[in-house]
């Protein structure tokens, strides 16, 4: 080996670059060029050195990552590799570019103003006005749909039946906390004693039917009366 290769050290100083770079750069070139990746250093085997093509490979791949913001140091080397062309870089439009954008946008929009002013004080001096569209009227609203009936069948299972003659003799049908679904309902004689306990699908069902409402803690009939 003679000494025309080049330590990581010196390369960094020729690219202008930081050691970790050009460690980065080594091992990129490796990636790339499997068939003559940087053989070590003679004097520290942990580090590799640059022969003069690799040098220049590395220069070339500096240049196209500068040329081209975002461009990897593989892709670079891969580009000269295969001896292919990037596309060129498109340049960002400059502040100054984009003011002169919108300073002419800003008078196109001063000269329309313009006119439609001179429009409007033409009309007013000949004693009219611009016309506005008519606003279209607006559709009715929908009239609200009545509230369905109740869904009830003519004839009452025999344990609905018997509870709404129950209430009817006079006797009260009253809930309590309890259960299992959080409110036992009792249903009390004439004389205030508890005759008999309710299934709550059954006081469930006559709500439902129309023909029980809550008031407090207690169920009552209801004016509906069975078809």
């Amino acid at each position: 080996m003679n000494g025309d290769y080049m330590t990581p050290g010196r390369l960094a100083k020729l690219l202008d670059v930081s050691d970790r770079t050009v460690r980065r750069m080594a091992t990129a070139y490796d990636t790339v060029f499997t068939d003559a990746p940087l053989p070590p250093d003679p004097r520290n085997s942990k580090h590799r050195v640059f022969p003069p093509v690799a040098v220049e490979r590395v220069q070339h791949a500096a240049a196209l990552m500068r040329d081209h913001p975002g461009l990897s140091t593989v892709e670079a080397l891969t580009a000269l590799r295969d001896g292919r062309d990037l596309p060129l870089r498109h340049d960002r439009p400059t502040p100054h570019s984009n003011l002169e954008t919108v300073l002419e946008e800003l008078r196109a929009l001063r000269d329309e103003v313009a006119d439609l002013r001179r429009l409007l004080l033409a009309s007013q001096s000949h004693g009219s006005t611009p016309a506005t569209p008519a606003l279209a009227s607006e559709p009715a609203p929908a009239p609200a749909e009545a509230p369905a009936a109740p869904q009830r069948p003519k004839k009452l299972q025999p344990n609905h039946q018997n509870l709404v003659e129950a209430l009817e003799r006079g006797e009260r049908l009253r809930v309590r906390p309890g259960g299992r679904t959080g409110e036992t309902a009792e249903l009390f004689d004439v004389v205030g004693e508890v005759a008999d306990t309710v299934d709550p699908r059954t006081v469930a069902a006559l709500v439902r039917y129309g023909l029980l409402e809550r008031v407090g803690d207690e169920y009552r009939l209801t004016a509906e009366k069975l078809l």
